[in-house]
């Protein structure tokens, strides 16, 4: 109730997804969406350095609290599926559920890291994945995550468990586990110079700065 009454309240409406202005804007009200963006002064040394092996095998990301946010039943298929991969959880770890990925023998968790120390267990990884469950608490979300991802030019896949169709040029939305298993494979295999370059320039695009200048021009449009 308090919620709705500050968005009754409010002269300018600016939501950081689709999904929010399209439920949360109430009749009449023009709202405005600036997505979450990347700190790109976090990730500009790791961006400029160059990569170090991990091993022989291709190794796969997932920043962020494991949690109950995560697609299990998606990840233990995905996970069993590619041997030849290793997947890396780096965040603090909420859930029970996290026993059935200590199960895998082809997983490492780290659980909370620094943020300083984030982006260099990044920049070695070979994609990013956002597996999340699709329903009415992650419809919502547009993850920061995506972009510190394509910052050091990972390959980005990710369930359909929001309208992020902003990101499609760059970033694969997989709508089934098979789906999302030929696309990450796929991208793992395909990657190049060209693409990884693509990719960042993406993330500058959508720099903490560039939102800024996002956020001023809808506040002087609307003084």
């Amino acid at each position: 109730a308090q919620e709705q009454e500050l968005l009754e309240k409010a002269d300018t409406l600016i939501f950081s997804s689709e999904t929010l202005k399209t439920e949360k804007t109430p009749k009449g009200k023009t709202a405005y969406v600036v997505n979450n963006g990347v700190d790109l002064t976090l990730f500009e040394e790791a961006m400029q350095s160059p990569r170090e092996t991990i091993g022989t095998q291709k190794n796969i990301v997932y920043t962020g609290s494991v949690d109950n946010r995560l697609d299990y039943d998606l990840l233990e298929q995905i996970i069993s599926h590619n041997k030849c991969f290793r997947f890396h959880f780096i965040g603090r770890i909420n859930t029970d559920q996290v026993e059935r990925l200590k199960a895998l023998e082809n997983v490492e968790l780290y659980g909370a890291v620094s943020l300083s120390e984030l982006p260099n267990l990044m920049k070695n990884m070979d994609a990013g994945i956002i597996p999340f469950v699709k329903d009415d608490f992650t419809k919502n979300i547009y993850p920061m995550k995506v972009h510190e991802y394509l910052a050091l030019g990972l390959p980005v896949i990710m369930t359909d468990f929001a309208d992020l169709s902003d990101l499609t040029e760059m970033v694969d939305i997989a709508y089934n586990t098979i789906q999302f298993n030929h696309k990450l494979t796929t991208a793992v295999q395909n990657d190049s110079a060209e693409l990884k370059a693509k990719r960042v320039q993406m993330a500058i695009s959508n720099s903490w700065r560039k939102k800024g200048e996002a956020f001023e021009k809808i506040l002087r449009a609307n003084a």
